[in-house]
């Protein structure tokens, strides 16, 4: 495959105040309604906005960024799904969840099936969710059946109190799973704690094949520079294509199909890096993809092999988000009283890209016409964004400042 990627969000619901009760009776609720194309867009153009300003946060740190923004804006609206009062109010305003709870609730579930629809027999994609829950704690019924409506998220029982080490397995070995084992060990040893009562996890896996693939025998070494000036060398990738691309004052930005052409890689290569994030919005982002075209093209592009862990508690912060991680935080959505609080969000990503296509897609990219046309050399730090074509969510994105750390 030339293209492996894998994101795991899990959400850490700790108790202030342990509560008591009885294991849910609940039966799985009809699935929901899907809402209209409008509202779906404007469901994506929200989490839009907020994955590019956590990209901004997180680009304050020198280094590579590598997030899953579906990951992370679905994977955080199963506990909204619970927040109330000025806690929900909160999550809303800096999440960008402004479409009203049912509809944003449905919308992550329209938004989930339309992107697994894009598989094909050169494209894997998987998304899961699922809930872990303290045995005997007193959920509501109807917390959990809607978790189970729009997250198709079943709740698995755990005793966190009596063997934290046999959950946190329990939890890494179906992450892992989800993952392909791209993503082995989420939580480290000694990190699930005694209190913790709710464990909310969201996985997603993409493999797929470039729709034109590249030829191995045209990688070779060469320089590419880090933001400080010096220079690593990496194997890069060699493309005589069409592919749609487009340039600005001070970016240059190509477009990479997968198999199927609805999932795409868009590369975005800026002149001045710390300039451009500093103007780096959804309207920037919706500007750069009208400017592109398609066209001949000449890319030169380094193979790829990363990973990324992020606590994600920091950067939300940074944004405004601070009453879900108090104590006297307002989740009573799940138990129908206070008590609950988020105590960490755990984030990890891989992704590996290189030249390997299919049999098929290569025949399909060996019918395509000589590039006659300009040169995109990424060799310098660059953003690339995995998105869906037909919806615009994005799926991966990234700020890569060294292919090789």
């Amino acid at each position: 495959m030339s293209r492996r990627l894998s994101v795991a969000l899990i959400v850490v619901v700790t108790a202030s105040a342990c509560g008591q009760g009885v294991d849910p009776g609940f039966t799985n609720a009809p699935a929901v309604d899907q809402i209209d194309d409008a509202a779906l867009s404007r469901l994506v153009a929200n989490n839009t906005a907020f994955a590019l300003e956590l990209l901004n946060v997180l680009a304050e740190d020198e280094g590579n960024v590598l997030i899953g923004p579906a990951s992370i804006s679905e994977g955080l609206a199963m506990p909204y799904l619970g927040a109330r009062s000025d806690t929900a109010e909160q999550m809303a305003e800096v999440l960008h969840y402004g479409l009203g709870p049912e509809t944003l609730h449905r919308g992550f579930a329209t938004l989930r099936s339309r992107l697994i629809s894009r598989a094909n027999d050169a494209l894997e994609l998987a998304m899961a969710n699922r809930v872990f829950g303290q045995e005997r704690f007193g959920f509501l019924d109807s917390y959990l059946a809607d978790l189970s409506r729009y997250y198709e998220s079943p709740l698995g029982t755990i005793d966190f109190d009596g063997d934290p080490e046999e959950a946190r397995q329990q939890i890494n070995d179906w992450t892992s799973e989800q993952t392909a084992e791209r993503i082995p060990e989420l939580f480290p040893p000694g990190s699930i704690d005694p209190l913790t009562r709710l464990i909310l996890v969201n996985a997603t896996y993409l493999t797929a094949d470039w729709y034109f693939p590249f030829n191995p025998a045209n990688t070779k070494p060469a320089p590419f520079t880090r933001p400080d000036g010096s220079q690593v060398t990496v194997d890069m990738m060699n493309f005589n294509e069409h592919l749609p691309s487009g340039s600005g004052q001070d970016w240059q930005a190509v477009t990479i199909p997968y198999s199927g052409e609805q999932l795409s890689m868009l590369v975005i290569v800026p002149t001045d890096l710390e300039k451009f994030l500093a103007a780096f919005d959804a309207t920037n982002l919706a500007e750069i993809r009208e400017a592109i075209t398609e066209g001949g093209i000449h890319l030169h592009f380094p193979k790829l092999e990363l990973r990324e862990h992020t606590d994600l508690i920091p950067p939300l912060e940074q944004l405004g988000l601070t009453m879900p991680f108090e104590v006297d935080a307002d989740f009573s959505g799940m138990t129908g009283t206070p008590g609950l609080f988020i105590d960490s969000i755990e984030h990890e990503t891989y992704i590996k890209v290189d030249e390997v296509g299919t049999e098929a897609a290569a025949a399909t990219g060996s019918s395509m016409l000589a590039s006659h046309g300009p040169t995109v050399v990424v060799d310098r730090p660059f953003l690339f964004l995995i998105f869906d074509g037909p919806t615009g969510a994005i799926l991966f994105l990234g700020l890569v400042t060294d292919p090789l750390a």
